[in-house]
């Protein structure tokens, strides 16, 4: 009887244990990321966003194919959430002050519009398409998508101009394919360059943080 009460205490004592770590972890990891973005400050550093949340019916096609991406009619476009948490990113960014420099897009609408309510500008690239991009007869071909895959990875390894930070938003393939993380609508990853063609990743930011930060 005395050794099931001694296994039923040490059964308590690490799920107790376990329990008061979990508390512990969670505001350690909440305290990382403030400090990550609050390094931001001093620029240096690459950013690269999942664009926000879409009015794309779940297991539906987010676009048609071939695609006009002048078109937004025929493309998923950000849902009132995904405008939320545009918004809330680039509050985040002018109340803590952050340098934003060059800020690149995805030429869908949902990450060009994306970009334009969080950092009021954008300039598309080819680098940031998704890989079933197909465009329509007579306009201009990306290049093959392992070739943007490349051209991603040299646009997350380039060292931002001045004391900026640079932000590129597009979509979780890409994110997935370039760095190899997946993330979710809203969030971004930060990565520091290192001058030299490598990369640092340095955090992650959940969409439900920004409001916080």
């Amino acid at each position: 009887m005395r050794a099931v009460l001694g296994r039923h205490f040490l059964v308590l004592t690490l799920a107790a244990a376990i329990a008061i770590a979990g508390h512990v972890a969670r505001p350690a990891a909440q305290d990382l990321t403030q400090a990550a973005f609050d390094d931001l400050k001093h620029g240096g550093f690459v950013l690269v966003f999942r664009h926000g949340k879409t009015n794309a019916p779940a297991g539906a096609p987010e676009d048609k194919s071939p695609l006009d991406l002048a078109n937004c009619a025929d493309q998923a476009i950000l849902s009132e959430a995904g405008q939320d948490q545009a918004r809330a990113i680039g509050r985040a960014f002018m109340s803590a002050g952050i340098p934003v420099g060059k800020v690149l897009a995805s030429g869908y609408c949902r990450a060009i519009e994306m970009a334009r309510l969080a950092f009021g500008r954008v300039e598309t690239s080819d680098a940031l398409l998704l890989r079933n991009f197909v465009p329509v007869a007579g306009a201009p071909a990306p290049p093959p998508w392992p070739q943007r895959v490349e051209m991603m990875k040299k646009l997350v390894a380039t060292v931002p101009e001045g004391p900026t930070n640079t932000m590129l938003i597009t979509h979780f393939p890409n994110v997935n394919a370039a760095l190899g993380v997946q993330i979710d609508f809203g969030d971004a990853v930060i990565v520091k360059p290192d001058g030299q063609g490598g990369t640092r990743l340095v955090a992650r930011i959940l969409a439900g943080r920004w409001d916080s930060l």
